[in-house]
């Protein structure tokens, strides 16, 4: 249960991402959007992810997730993601990373080096450096670059993703588009499917909220977790 309970907060609000031709003008206004995480019925946890621009140009993305009521008496899990991006000539570029969970004490830093297409990554006491290609992302900020994407109209397409100690890919695909019921009311959606060779995850993207995930739901062992949303501040529907 503590492992695939990680590995549904990792991945719905830890996923990595690619690196998408970004345009600062498309981006969407800074937003808070809250989640409740279940698995079947039962609530376990809480989620949130936010956009945040700063006077100096950068912006800030954040997940945060963790357990909550029964679940926490059992076992705390707390995750905490955070992205510190630039725009620089219309692309979206990551200038650092931050990753923290606090069971098994799991902490993870990146320092990107655009001059020298290299990402610093120290994930606990180990260090790790390797190159990246002019179009990369970190393991926070895809959700967003997706947001984006489909916006542009793109429905199939491949993100190149900065790991710990490695590059990955995330292939993407559309699978159809949805009348969702939410406590926000009905939404029309974009249902996208994103797959490397560990997870495979299903995200309800909304049009009239700049397409962000509405819904999020990962299959681990059989038990299926989802991600519903229950707020959003700073999008419009």
């Amino acid at each position: 249960m503590n492992k695939t309970l990680y590995l549904i907060i990792a991945s719905l609000f830890a996923l990595p991402l690619y690196t998408a031709e970004i345009r600062a003008a498309k981006l969407p206004p800074d937003f808070i959007a809250k989640y409740e995480i279940k698995k079947g019925f039962i609530k376990i946890g809480n989620a949130q992810r936010s956009l945040k621009r700063k006077n100096n140009g950068d912006a800030i993305y954040t997940s945060n997730s963790k357990t909550t009521g029964f679940i926490a008496s059992l076992f705390k899990e707390h995750i905490l993601q955070t992205t510190r991006f630039s725009f620089e000539n219309e692309l979206i570029k990551p200038k650092t990373y931050f990753y923290n969970r606090n069971r098994g004490k799991k902490t993870v830093e990146q320092t990107y080096d655009w001059q020298k297409q290299m990402v610093h990554s120290q994930r606990d006491d180990k260090l790790f450096e390797y190159e990246i290609p002019d179009k990369v992302q970190d393991q926070s900020i895809y959700q967003l670059s997706l947001m984006l994407d489909l916006a542009d109209g793109k429905r199939n397409f491949t993100y190149h993703i900065a790991e710990n100690v490695r590059m990955v890919d995330y292939h993407v695909r559309h699978i159809s588009n949805k009348k969702l019921e939410t406590k926000l009311g009905n939404l029309d959606t974009v249902v996208m499917q994103v797959h490397n060779s560990k997870i495979t995850t299903t995200i309800w993207c909304a049009r009239s909220l700049n397409y962000l995930p509405v819904k999020i739901e990962h299959e681990e062992g059989g038990t299926t977790f989802t991600a519903h949303i229950v707020s959003v501040s700073g999008l419009s529907s």
